[in-house]
Parts: structure tokens; C-alpha cells; sequence
């Protein structure tokens, strides 16, 4: 037999010489114990603890001013409401305060037609023929009453604003003072990030 390597020629040899041995002789099986196993070479690695990072959020108000913009107090000066006789039977004046169709003489102020009745002061009953006035949201208010008691604050610079306002962040702004915290530009009414209770304009850098 041509044998291939030294291994086998060993292997070989120890067959040849094989003596019988008594079973009296034979070495008892060692059991085996967990304890004496070879440690393992890999290494052990913890689990990876998750990275949790801050992610800028897009502000509920913030989408809500996109849409619906600032808010603009209507005024009216002394003198810009009118009184209309009505006296031309093709004219259909409904008063924008109850909705009832206007028979007799009615106010004409800010394209809208007011029951002459209606057109006061929704805080002092003063009549606004006599005064400048604001509308908001459908209600008639003299200016001083508003500027006094209704006109909100600014969260920034803490002055009452009487004109445009911009709500955001459950707050009230001056446009010009709902700014980004990054660049200071103006947002006006469109969407924005937050962090940390402070508003950035989408390009704005919030690290």
C-alpha cells in the first residue's frame, strides 16, 4: 500500500502493532465537566445602549399660522362708517352682526352692512359712528376699550399689539418680533422648528 503522508504512516505502524488488552486494564470514562471548558476567543460585547437624539419638532401652531396667517384687527376711524338710507328697493342689506335682512337705514363700514342698532361697542354700547373702532372676529369694539382691555401682548417685547399679530407657540407676537432664535429673520407665517420652547425658521441652525 503506497501510503501518502508521515500521519498516515503512523497511523498505520500503531494498527500493525495493535496488542489486546484485558478489559480489566481499560481506563473508565472521565465525565465531563463544564467547569475545565476552554474559555471561548471571542470576545464578549455588551449590547449597544440606543443613541437617543433631539430631533427639532414641527410646533402644531406652527402649521396652523401657515395656513391661516396673522391675524388682522380691522380698524376704522372716526368718520369711515356712513349711514345708508336704503332708500333704493334693489338694495338686499343684511346686517353681518345678526344676519337679518336690513329694511330701513343701515351702517355702511368696512364693506360690511351693520343694523344701525349693532353698530356699537360690543364691550360699552358706545355708538362707533361717533369713534374710531375695531372688528375681530366679528365683534365690534371701540378703539380705546380695545386698546385698554382687549388688545393682546406681545411674548417678546411685552407692548399691546394693535395691529397685525401672529399666534404661535400658544403666545401672541408682533410680526416683527416673531423672529428666528438663530438668524433673527422674521418667520411671519409660515412653519417653523422648535427647541427648547424657542421658534427657528427652517433654515435656521438649531444646534
Amino acid at each position: 500500500i503506497d501510503i501518502a503522508s508521515d500521519h498516515h504512516t503512523e497511523q498505520s505502524k500503531s494498527v500493525n502493532n495493535y496488542q489486546p488488552v484485558s478489559s480489566h486494564s481499560m481506563p473508565k470514562p472521565i465525565p465531563y465537566d463544564e467547569s475545565h471548558q476552554q474559555p471561548s476567543s471571542i470576545p464578549h460585547v455588551s449590547p449597544a445602549k440606543p443613541i437617543t437624539t433631539e430631533n427639532a419638532s414641527i410646533n402644531k401652531n406652527s402649521q396652523e399660522a401657515a395656513v391661516i396667517g396673522p391675524r388682522i384687527f380691522k380698524k376704522g376711524i372716526k368718520g369711515s362708517a356712513s349711514l345708508n338710507p336704503n332708500d333704493n328697493i334693489n338694495q338686499v342689506a343684511i346686517c353681518y352682526s345678526c344676519g337679518i335682512r336690513i329694511r330701513g337705514p343701515f351702517i355702511s363700514a368696512m364693506d360690511r352692512c351693520y343694523c344701525v342698532e349693532h353698530f356699537t361697542c360690543s364691550r360699552c354700547s358706545t355708538n362707533l359712528m361717533e369713534c374710531g373702532f375695531v372688528e375681530e372676529n366679528g365683534k365690534l369694539c371701540c378703539e380705546f376699550d380695545f386698546e385698554q382691555y382687549l388688545a393682546p401682548f406681545c411674548a417678546k417685547c411685552g407692548h399691546k399689539i394693535l395691529k397685525e399679530c401672529i399666534h404661535a407657540l400658544e403666545k401672541t407676537w408682533h410680526p416683527e418680533c416673531f423672529v428666528c432664535t438663530a438668524c433673527q429673520r422674521e418667520i411671519g407665517n409660515g412653519s417653523f422648528h422648535v427647541k427648547e420652547g424657542h421658534p427657528y425658521c427652517i433654515n435656521g441652525n438649531i444646534d
